[in-house]
């Protein structure tokens, strides 16, 4: 039985005895997407290639073939895209998701900060010479920690600002006054007024 011919994106033929197939790119593809590497050291990457009954068929590719089948920009037959494209596209996929994992792991840590500061007490306790003062009753004498508050009331505005731009954004009016003197109009006035004095 004949291969059929297969021309790669500059009209070139691929050669006929390239196993590249779309289950060995969906097997790469899935290496990519799990975050392992393409090019371990040994030099021979496993792929397992699932079949139509649900057999796992494990393949040995020498990673030179893969190497050449980038570099020459061989085509899968059955989608007639490059391996060099899906191989891109899926890693810039994996690198998207990492980025994304990444900034709502930043963005948990910068909410549990945001509450915990929100939270904070600012009066604390009065501390004297000989410790921590009471007032006649017993109750300890507490004061305004004005640096907590300045950081507290800091985040507050920074969210409200951020929150609701609409309602408690910074609202600036840029509106100059401009006036235009005629200097003719000015000497006749200079002049009335020294006449009427």
């Amino acid at each position: 039985m004949n291969k059929p011919i297969i021309l790669k994106e500059n009209r070139v033929k691929q050669r006929a005895d390239v196993t590249l197939s779309k289950d060995i790119a969906t097997a790469l593809l899935q290496k990519i997407f799990l975050g392992e590497t393409l090019f371990p050291p040994s030099n021979i990457l496993t792929l397992a290639i699932e079949k139509q009954e649900g057999e796992i068929e494990t393949i040995n590719l020498s990673t030179k073939t893969l190497n050449a089948w980038v570099s020459r920009n061989n085509v899968i037959p059955e989608t007639g895209k490059t391996l060099r494209d899906l191989l891109n596209e899926a890693r810039e996929a994996y690198r998207n998701k990492e980025r994304e994992k990444r900034q709502n792991m930043v963005i948990d840590i910068a909410e549990k900060e945001v509450h915990r500061t929100m939270n904070l007490r600012t009066n604390i306790p009065v501390v004297g010479m000989f410790g921590v003062l009471k007032d006649k009753d017993g109750n300890i004498v507490r004061k305004e920690n004005h640096n907590l508050l300045r950081v507290k009331m800091d985040t507050a505005k920074f969210l409200l600002e951020r929150l609701d731009p609409a309602k408690y954004g910074a609202k600036t009016d840029n509106k100059h006054t401009v006036m235009t003197f005629s200097l003719a109009e000015l000497r006749k006035a200079k002049e009335q007024h020294e006449q009427s004095i």
